[in-house]
């Protein structure tokens, strides 16, 4: 998991992801204060911290946060680590257009969209 949030933050989404069975195996944080410091965190960089958090024993990485830039880059980290990238804008999307009827694949973002 990698988030843009400060630890007080972290530890509330951690803490609600274990509490429901969801064994969170890596975490990375930016430990940004402000929705305007999420938002300047460069897709490259989400790329670099996202990926030095994989591990052989990790099924997949969730990034959170809508605020943080990472929907364009989920192809390229899937591809690079060979699993399923979860972001929070692509899930909200994903079930967005499930609820409007639309359940055909969508190319470009990620494995989630292709379902």
């Amino acid at each position: 998991m990698l988030t843009p949030y400060t630890e007080g933050v972290n530890r509330l989404v951690r803490g609600y992801l274990t509490e429901r069975g969801v064994d969170v195996a890596a975490f990375g944080a930016f430990n940004k204060d402000s929705d305007a410091e999420v938002a300047s965190i460069a897709p490259a960089s989400i790329l670099a911290a996202a990926q030095a958090l994989d591990a052989p024993d990790i099924e997949g990485l969730f990034l959170s946060c809508t605020g943080m830039r990472a929907l364009g880059i989920v192809e390229a980290l899937e591809e690079r680590l060979g699993k399923p990238v979860v972001t929070s804008n692509q899930a909200l999307a994903w079930d967005a257009l499930r609820l409007a009827g639309h359940t055909g694949p969508i190319a470009g973002f990620g494995r989630l969209l292709r379902l």
